[in-house]
Order: structure tokens, then C-alpha cells, then sequence
């Protein structure tokens, strides 16, 4: 059979974790487009040992493994599970590696990461949500500072934006782009634009829009899609631009909360709740509420032996908050409650919501995907109406 580089090599669903998935398709000339600046970005050459902690059915999963294809490096497959990645790290002398930042956050808290050596590890890097400052600084005190931040999804082959380490630093003056996702890596072209549609320069907050070689070129069937327009493709993503054109991602114009008539971003919240010492995970939702329409809810695991109440929480909120962006309420979960997408790799916060609301079967809607190389999961729990977050039991949906 006669194979071209523009016929469709992968046909992988978004993750859907703020809507309903859907597919992406990714030609050949996408998918090498992809692995040859991933290479480059990454330094990845035929003597790197790649810890990969991603599932093989995810976009991740697939781009991953033929970037290690292209440059001959020896890849090492492990789920996201801390012990089994720890020992890994240290057996197999790894030398690079990738996070969410969920995963990062166990990763190190877990008590087996003292007793890990890290020594081996050359580079390093996160992606698939925003990461806190905080978070950040602490996987480099285990990992090293030579770490990059991704931005890309599935619809782009897992590129568009790259923060280096050479643009970056846990202290001192390059402090401030902790936070950042970077510029356009090699081989796209970003642009952030305004609700009507104007591109604005540093200094202004829009929707990240990306073209570039591994842009896919529209949704599977969905020929009307709005997401594609002019040969960008429009993430979805809130980013505010800095003076020296490094983009930092505020939040998912989905996960908005209209709280009181007032627009209220989720990611300023839970930077907040994070820095909290007891807190290990946290995901902040709206709610139904009579007399807001929306309340601010957050959701939250604590670390190990970490002990915090719901008034302690609020109140360290209102130090660093407006009043309409401190949480009405907070509730604490175990960690195995908490809906993760690929195996623990990202929060689930389309689940959440549709758990306080009470019914089943998601959010109408076509908006997301997962950011970076985790996105390509599918299906969801099935919720009962009336779910208590005091009394329930969590099935993991189950990946097709």
C-alpha cells in the first residue's frame, strides 16, 4: 500500500476533560514535523535514557515514542506510579524525563524520592496544565534546574510553545517566568487574539491561537469546528503576554466561573491554595449557588500527615485574594478520589463539576483537551444524580 506523508497517520480523541472529546487528525508529515523539533528543542540524541510515564494509546503516548523512533534513543516505559518511577530513575541511570504537574507533586512528596538517585537526570520537563512556582521549585530541588515547560495538545502534535532552561530560574531576576509557558518553539507561529478576533502585543491577555507544521488540519467530521479558522487553530487557552513576549497561561475560558457577575479564573485560586505547606492537590470549580449563580469551590487533597481546616484554608485565600475569588467552601478528599485522567496524570475537573451538579454524562460543549503529551483519553464515569462529596465511591473510567 502507498503511503504519503499527508495521509492520516493517527486518528487520537482529546481528552475531553472540560467537554466532549474529539478527534484529531494527525498525517505522517505531522507526526515527523513534530519528532524532528522535539528532538531539537529537547536535545534529544541516541544516548538519552527516556523515562516515558504515559500511557502508548495517548497522543502523548504515540508522538513520544517516534521522537525516540527518529533519534535512536532507548526509551523506557513505566506507568505514573512514584515507587516504580523512582526505582527506575536510579537502576536505569535515566537521563530525561516528563511531568504533569500532578504528577510531579507525587512524585517528589513521595517518601521514596530521598532515597532516589537523581544524579543521572540531564533534563527534564512538564506539561498538560499550569504548573505553580512553588511546584516548580520544588521538583528542582530533587530533579535540577535544567527543566523546559511545554505547551501543546493533541491537535498540534504536542507542540507551540517552549520555555528553556537558559530563560528560566528557580531564584534571581528569571524567577518571574516560573510560571511561563514559554514562546513558539521552532517550527510554529503563535499569536494571542482578543474575543474579537484582533491580535494583541505584550501586556495584553487573549486566546493563544498556534499554527505551525504539526497543526492538524481540523476535527475528524467536524468540517464546521470554529476551533480551526484561517489556518490557526484557537486553543481555548486565557494567556497574558509579558514585555519580553513570554506568554503565561491564566486559565481555560471553560473553566471561568461567573461568580456574582464577576468573572473569577481558577489557576490565580489555586496557585493560592497550593502554597499552602498541607496541600498537596488542588482543583478550584464552580457550583450552582442561589444567590452567586456560581459559587467558588475548592477541592482538595492534603499531604501526608498535613493538617489544615476549611476556616484555616479560606483564610490564608484572603490574604492573597479579592473576596470574590476566596472560596465559599471547601471540601477534603483522599487522593483516590480525586478523577484523574491517564492513570493520575491530570485532574479530571469536567467530572468534578458534573458531580456538584448532579447529573451524568458531561458538559455540553466542544471545548478541550489536555495540554502537552497526556491528551487521548476517553470516557468518563458515570455519575449518579444527588452525589454527596461526603459519601461516594469513585470508578476510574476506562480508556477505549
Amino acid at each position: 500500500m502507498a503511503v504519503a506523508e499527508d495521509d492520516v497517520a493517527t486518528l487520537i480523541y482529546t481528552s475531553g476533560t472540560t467537554g466532549r472529546p474529539k478527534g484529531a487528525p494527525l498525517t505522517h508529515r505531522n507526526w515527523l514535523f513534530s519528532a524532528h523539533v522535539w528532538a531539537a528543542e529537547l536535545g534529544i540524541n541516541p544516548a538519552t535514557r527516556w523515562l516515558l510515564l504515559l500511557p502508548l494509546h495517548t497522543s502523548g503516548g504515540t508522538g513520544l515514542t517516534l521522537v525516540s523512533v527518529v533519534r535512536g534513543c532507548s526509551l523506557h516505559l513505566c506507568p505514573p506510579d512514584p515507587p516504580k518511577a523512582l526505582d527506575l530513575i536510579t537502576r536505569d541511570r535515566i537521563t530525561f524525563t516528563q511531568f504533569s504537574p500532578t504528577l510531579l507533586a507525587k512524585l517528589v512528596r513521595h517518601p521514596d524520592a530521598r532515597r532516589c538517585d537523581f544524579s543521572s537526570i540531564e533534563r527534564w520537563f512538564t506539561s498538560a496544565a499550569p504548573i505553580s512556582a512553588e511546584l516548580l521549585a520544588e521538583g528542582a530541588g530533587f530533579l535540577g534546574e535544567t527543566f523546559t515547560q511545554l505547551y501543546g495538545t493533541t491537535e498540534t502534535a504536542l507542540l507551540g510553545t517552549v520555555l528553556r532552561p537558559e530563560e528560566v530560574a528557580v531564584s534571581g531576576p528569571l524567577a518571574r517566568r516560573l510560571t511561563s509557558i514559554g514562546r513558539a518553539c521552532l517550527g510554529y507561529q503563535t499569536k494571542v487574539v482578543s474575543e474579537a478576533g484582533v491580535e494583541v502585543g505584550p501586556g495584553g491577555t487573549g486566546e493563544l491561537a498556534v499554527s505551525g507544521g504539526g497543526v492538524a488540519a481540523g476535527y475528524w467530521n467536524r468540517p464546521g469546528a470554529g476551533d480551526f479558522r484561517d489556518g490557526w487553530w484557537h486553543s481555548g487557552d486565557v494567556v497574558r503576554i509579558d514585555e519580553d513576549g513570554f506568554y503565561y497561561v491564566i486559565d481555560r475560558k471553560k473553566d471561568m466561573i461567573l461568580s456574582g457577575g464577576s468573572n473569577v479564573y481558577p489557576r490565580e485560586i489555586e496557585d493560592v491554595i497550593a502554597s499552602h505547606p498541607a496541600v498537596n492537590l488542588v482543583a478550584v470549580i464552580g457550583v450552582p449557588d442561589a444567590k452567586w449563580g456560581e459559587a467558588v469551590k475548592a477541592v482538595v487533597v492534603l499531604k501526608e500527615g498535613g493538617s489544615v481546616t476549611e476556616e484555616e484554608l479560606i483564610a490564608h485565600c484572603r490574604r492573597s485574594l479579592a473576596s470574590y475569588k476566596t472560596p465559599k467552601s471547601i471540601d477534603f478528599i483522599p487522593l483516590r478520589e480525586m478523577p484523574m485522567m491517564g492513570a493520575g496524570y491530570k485532574i479530571m475537573k469536567r467530572e468534578l463539576r458534573d458531580r456538584y451538579r448532579g447529573f451524568a454524562g458531561g458538559e455540553t460543549g466542544d471545548e478541550p483537551r489536555a495540554w502537552g503529551p497526556c491528551s487521548g483519553d476517553r470516557g468518563g464515569a458515570q455519575l449518579a444524580a444527588g452525589w454527596d462529596p461526603q459519601r461516594w465511591v469513585w470508578s476510574p473510567f476506562v480508556s477505549a
